[in-house]
């Protein structure tokens, strides 16, 4: 296939570009690096030259912190929205969406509700298409991941709230595995949530991290979330999950039911542990 991949140079995009490539398909990477700006990318005629002659788009576009610049608005409803109405009029063959575990038009996190309109415009096009919406996505490289590794290796282990919040992160090549058997499988049309093998509590996952670098025990400091609110908005220049909205996604929970998953991988998913695993005499 011939494919419009949109977001290919961020994290998860880049595995499923070396996906892409290693299954025999050509792909057409998109992102600012490779002269497209998603902010200046509102109008289907903007994307008409990009999607001709294509068989498929990938959009794998986002950000996890907003600027005045690039909002959540911008890249995750109205750029996505030009783009899946320019494909509907050339006539692409499949559409995949990149979404997040939550994504709803109503929801009241900003991140959310952004990735949901788009969802739900997708859903109405006479189009086949795919919606792909993960959990807490595990993997070298992402920022997510080595926040956690580095928070598990303190003695001592700040934890909003009482720990107890429910992810169900997912191995980074499960996802874009996901991607690639979505421009494949039918029947489209249809939304999946992208999860691991197992549900964790946050401090359950902390632990695991933990472990699996090899330390023992450690002491747990419970903040308060009016505390943790307030580090975050202090924080939130210093690193870009240091966000509010994060923490009220995480407050909210971030788990589905596996078996839709499994049905698209053909297959388990992976244990989220295996994506960072460190070998030995190698460092975080």
């Amino acid at each position: 296939m011939k494919i419009l991949l949109t977001g290919g140079d961020g994290f998860i995009g880049r595995h499923v570009h070396l996906r892409l490539q290693a299954a025999g398909h050509c792909t057409r990477l998109l992102s600012r690096r490779h002269g497209c700006d998603f902010v200046s990318m509102t109008e289907p005629r903007h994307w008409l030259p990009w999607v001709k002659g294509l068989d498929a788009v990938i959009n794998c576009a986002g950000i996890f912190t907003a600027t005045r610049q690039q909002t959540f608005d911008r890249v995750h409803t109205d750029a996505p929205v030009a783009l899946f109405q320019a494909c509907a009029e050339a006539g692409i063959a499949r559409v995949v969406q990149l979404s997040a575990l939550g994504a709803d038009a109503h929801a009241p996190i900003p991140f959310l509700r952004s990735k949901g309109r788009a969802d739900a415009f997708l859903q109405m096009l006479p189009l086949n298409w795919m919606v792909l919406r993960p959990s807490l996505v595990v993997g070298k490289g992402g920022t997510s991941s080595h926040l956690m590794q580095q928070l598990a290796r303190l003695p001592l282990i700040p934890i909003p709230g009482d720990g107890k919040q429910v992810i169900q992160p997912v191995h980074i090549e499960d996802v874009a595995l996901a991607l690639l058997h979505a421009l494949e499988q039918e029947p489209a049309c249809r939304v999946v949530a992208a999860v691991g093998p197992r549900r964790y509590t946050l401090l359950d996952w902390i632990t695991a991290l933990r472990q699996q670098q090899g330390l023992g025990a450690a002491r747990i400091c419970h903040l308060p979330l009016s505390v943790a609110r307030l580090i975050c908005q202090i924080g939130q220049g210093w690193h870009p999950l240091l966000q509010t909205d994060a923490l009220d996604m995480l407050q909210s929970g971030s788990y589905s039911e596996l078996q839709p998953f499994v049905q698209l991988l053909h297959g388990m998913p992976r244990s989220p542990l295996q994506a960072i695993a460190t070998p030995a005499g190698e460092s975080i």
